[in-house]
């Protein structure tokens, strides 16, 4: 039986991706750890939980203004070999 993991950067280190990015203010929208083949793993978000985390740390921000900064702020960022990737849930 493993032990609990105390925070998300010891849960990617068990992972072994401790060099994966995270995007600040979104820790509570990760999901897993994708993989892709000859790619180094990375971490992976939940599309609709991202745009309730923006929602909720920005006063009155409505849910088509979340998705417009996603969209361009964070999904739109190539940051390298690991960025991040976001998934549209079921």
């Amino acid at each position: 039986m493993t032990s609990p993991v105390e925070s998300v950067e010891d849960w990617l280190i068990d992972q072994g991706t401790e060099d994966a990015i995270l995007f600040d203010g979104l820790r509570g929208a990760i999901v897993g750890v994708a993989q892709r083949f000859g790619q180094p793993d990375v971490v992976a978000y939940d599309y609709e939980k991202a745009v309730q985390l923006i929602q909720q740390q920005s006063d009155d921000c409505s849910y088509e203004e979340a998705v417009e900064y996603l969209e361009f702020n964070v999904c739109g960022a190539y940051v390298g070999k690991t960025t991040p990737v976001f998934v549209r849930m079921r």
